[in-house]
């Protein structure tokens, strides 16, 4: 009875395994993306702020222009930024902010931001990489 709990048990690990190196291996190199000597600093008014792992990201309409843009910027997780003075709740639709960020090294309307400054004059940074944040 041990023995075949044991063999049944192994392929259960490598798969449980396999299955957990999904996110590891679908992260990317902060440096591959964004250029860190390529900072800009982007105001408009927030459309939607996603909390989730491995990066948070808030969206943010620019005006640029005659148009408006959507911009996507990418902060570290949700972990990393409880410790910068971040909440889940710290960001609504309609707030207006400024964002210091690299830019994508692909001229998208994505960048890493660094730090955010909020509606009532707060800044926060937003754990990039560049800044010590987890890459």
């Amino acid at each position: 009875m041990t023995n075949r709990f044991r063999f049944s048990l192994g392929p259960l690990l490598l798969i449980a395994v396999l299955l957990s190196t999904g996110p590891i291996l679908a992260h990317h190199a902060f440096l591959s993306e964004y250029d860190p000597d390529q900072i800009t600093i982007l105001k408009g008014a927030v459309t939607r702020f996603e909390w989730a792992n491995p990066h948070c990201h808030v969206f943010v309409d620019v005006k640029e222009g005659g148009s408006v843009k959507t911009w996507d910027f990418e902060m570290g997780g949700p972990g990393i930024l409880v410790q910068n003075g971040w909440e889940k709740t710290t960001l609504h639709s309609g707030d207006v902010v400024s964002v210091r960020a690299a830019l994508s090294r692909n001229g998208s309307k994505k960048a890493s931001a660094r730090e955010i400054t909020l509606p009532n004059g707060m800044r926060l940074g937003a754990a990039s990489p560049v800044d010590g944040g987890p890459q």
